[in-house]
């Protein structure tokens, strides 16, 4: 199951006295089965790349948005554009390098 929507919006402390690390998730409105692809994307701050690009959706962007939420936590700001799909891609092409050649000319690609 691909969560589909994770932030900190979508987390919650369970019992912050007796057990300060344990947290869940919230807010499966998105959630979708890997075989049975959803149209819907993650919040822009927290897409994966293989969103933006349409490429097949796994368990994977759930991994990225735990990240980016973690960076968010730590960092108190937003590590990616949150308003723009442009500055967001550009923001990650920034910290990570331009995209592999056989994702962006890959036959998923629609646009």
């Amino acid at each position: 199951m691909v969560h589909g929507d994770i932030t900190h919006d979508n987390v919650m402390l369970v019992n912050h006295q007796q057990q300060p690390c344990k947290v869940k998730m919230m807010d499966f409105g998105l959630a979708f089965c890997p075989s049975n692809p959803s149209q819907v994307f993650q919040a822009c701050g927290f897409r994966a790349p293989e969103c933006f690009f349409s490429l097949p959706q796994t368990g994977a962007i759930n991994m990225w948005a735990d990240g980016c939420t973690l960076a968010f936590l730590y960092l108190c700001n937003y590590m990616f554009d949150i308003l723009c799909d442009y500055k967001c891609m550009m923001n990650i092409v920034w910290v990570l390098g331009f995209p592999k050649v056989h994702l962006l000319r890959s036959e998923q690609t629609s646009n």
